[in-house]
């Protein structure tokens, strides 16, 4: 008895600990799009604590959702939205915190009917060179969460919202988070998330921060075949690299019909998809006696994973080695021929690889529409194109990545492309631009220009001998 005590109180001082430090929010940035510039809070349900997206992004207009929408239930991010009816591409910056190389990046959505035309858009979602998925609604009340584990070429990573056409781009939240560089790991690419699932939940609410120290939303789901099964006791995962909350691998299901397997499956019609798939498992029945659990998951009928036992009340996450790439994907959870109990399951993740092969611009011809701050005060980041444009005050839409995604070109400029080599700036129209003064030396650092317009303008002053040095400079 006394042993028994001794682990449950272990087991509490254990969680407690994980709570305290996930509590530190350390490397989080939390962005509440379109509140009030000095409107920071911390959330009541999460304990996360949000900013305004005003030090992050100088476009776009702010916008508060149709009082309809607004009801006690909703999370405080969806109250008002930044939107952006002008530009092809509007981008946030969000400089990264040193130590950690891989993050989830999270974009939340909800109309809300925020400009009265009640017609919900669709548009693109880009995440530094390459276009990250499209947002579409169901309808105006529709929340749409768009989440990638991802690993940023630089310090920093756009998020950018891309105009197709069909409507005007809005976002609700940005959410950026550490994750532990030992997870999730895969051989190529970044994993976009198609379901997290806390099977077994007692009710039907998510899990999220400060349960899960990654703030990931943790989704209930069950099936009438199953029987939830529990334990009021703490799970301990602090020895798991992922990590699970205890409020969701304290629960659990297994079959109904007790010699059935546990089963998931899906089917794609992309034949280039694939998947990598995450089980979290922890033994919640206690005082199993003469009773065993074993199993084994099989995927398309073929063993996936070998037989194992799990420990009471101590989670292991089994996951995928290589990207699954079949057409129909069927798993299996079944117990083995030495098992008198049937399989079970606590919780379950399914990511899609998401390739990301687009380089970014040369940093010699990197431009940005705006400076990077720290804590929103400290300028960090300033370079050629945006030296020009605030001695010119030239009035451009030239947000993210200059040459990509092709489709998102910034307006005058003209790029060289390959498989190889990052893109580079070879063309610059300033043209009639209302620009003044000398021409700018940080020109110069477009070492393969081969044309710069500057014409119908207020230059004054001589020709800069820098000009000459530019070797491929042809046409001025």
């Amino acid at each position: 008895m006394l042993k028994h005590l001794m682990f449950e109180f272990l087991c509490i001082v254990a969680l407690t600990m994980q709570l305290v430090h996930a509590q530190s929010q350390s490397g989080f940035i939390s962005i509440d799009c379109g509140v009030s510039e000095k409107s920071g809070y911390t959330d009541k349900l999460t304990g996360i604590n949000y900013t305004s997206d005003a030090s992050f992004i100088k476009t776009g207009v702010s916008k508060n959702i149709s009082p309809e929408y607004n009801d006690n239930t909703l999370e405080q991010q969806f109250l008002n939205v930044r939107s952006f009816p002008e530009g092809m591409k509007n981008c946030y910056t969000l400089k990264l915190a040193p130590g950690n190389i891989k993050f989830l990046i999270r974009a939340r959505f909800m109309y809300g009917n925020y400009d009265g035309l009640g017609k919900v858009p669709s548009f693109d979602l880009i995440l530094e060179a390459d276009v990250w998925d499209s947002v579409q609604m169901e309808d105006t009340s529709t929340i749409v969460t768009k989440e990638i584990i991802h690993i940023p070429k630089k310090s920093y990573v756009y998020v950018c919202l891309g105009n197709t056409g069909s409507g005007t781009p809005f976002i609700s939240a940005l959410e950026l988070r550490p994750v532990s560089n030992s997870t999730y790991q895969t051989q190529s690419g970044s994993l976009l998330l198609s379901w997290r699932w806390d099977v077994g939940a007692t009710d039907n609410g998510t899990f999220r921060y400060r349960d899960d120290p990654f703030d990931r939303i943790w989704t209930p789901y069950n099936r009438n075949n199953w029987v939830a099964i529990s334990n009021s006791q703490p799970v301990d995962s602090t020895a798991d690299i992922y990590r699970p909350p205890s409020t969701v691998m304290r629960t659990a299901v297994i079959p109904a019909n007790r010699s059935s397997s546990l089963q998931f499956s899906w089917e794609h019609s992309d034949t280039t998809s694939r998947f990598y798939a995450y089980f979290h498992f922890a033994e919640v029945q206690e005082n199993l006696g003469n009773q065993t659990r074993e199993q084994a998951i099989n995927l398309n009928g073929r063993t996936w994973w070998k037989p194992d036992v799990y420990e009471y009340l101590y989670p292991i996450t089994i996951s995928s080695t290589a990207p699954i790439g079949v057409d129909k994907i069927e798993f299996s959870i079944i117990k083995t021929g030495n098992s008198t109990l049937p399989p079970m399951l606590n919780a379950f993740e399914v990511y899609a690889v998401k390739e990301f092969p687009q380089l970014l611009t040369d940093q010699e011809d990197a431009m940005f529409q705006f400076l990077f701050f720290i804590y929103a005060y400290v300028q960090l980041l300033v370079n050629a194109v945006t030296k020009i444009k605030s001695m010119y005050g030239v009035n451009k839409s030239w947000q993210g990545d200059p040459c990509v995604p092709k489709d998102y070109l910034w307006q005058g400029l003209n790029c060289s492309y390959d498989d190889y080599s990052p893109p580079r700036i070879i063309s610059l129209n300033l043209s009639s631009s209302g620009i003044s003064g000398e021409i700018s030396p940080y020109i110069s650092s477009l070492a393969l220009i081969q044309s710069l317009d500057l014409s119908n303008n207020n230059l004054i002053g001589p020709l800069p001998e820098f000009l000459s040095q530019l070797p491929f400079l042809t046409v001025l």
